[in-house]
């Protein structure tokens, strides 16, 4: 399965206040793998943002983490920064299969079977008509 990280940051220069925006899918987020995040329950992706200002050429530097927990949802935006202010974020997060990839990475057999589901297998019938009983009168009819 593969993550896309759609959003945006928006930012000023510090020396010059020229105001940038940039969009999510630009920017290269990668999954946090270090031994610490292993043990926690969300996942942390991570984006840097290093680039000098197109006016005063004065460095910036943001760094992004976009939290998941649960699946699909982005909780936090957090960022740090260099020499860049009125920094604001938003970002959502999205899951998709992909094909190709998933046929690069490995077998692709039968699907696991429940095993609680093959206990009962053979009381399970489907497909047919139930019986109703209906009333039967027993009343005697006198001529």
């Amino acid at each position: 399965m593969n993550v896309t990280i759609d959003g945006y940051v928006s930012y000023i220069c510090t020396h010059c206040k020229e105001t940038y925006n940039v969009e999510g899918k630009s920017l290269a987020f990668h999954e946090d793998t270090s031994p610490e995040s292993e043990d926690d329950e969300f996942i942390r992706y991570i984006a840097r943002l290093d680039a000098p200002c197109t006016s005063c050429t004065q460095g910036m530097l943001i760094t992004l983490e976009v939290w998941e927990h649960p699946e699909s949802v982005a909780n936090y935006s957090y960022y740090s920064g260099g020499n860049v202010s009125a920094v604001e974020c938003e970002f959502t997060i999205e899951h998709y299969f992909d094909d190709e990839v998933a046929m690069k990475e490995g077998d692709h057999g039968e699907p696991e079977k429940d095993p609680s589901s093959e206990d009962d297998a053979d009381e399970k019938v489907f497909n047919e008509a139930s019986k109703v009983e209906g009333y039967t009168d027993q009343y005697d009819h006198e001529d």
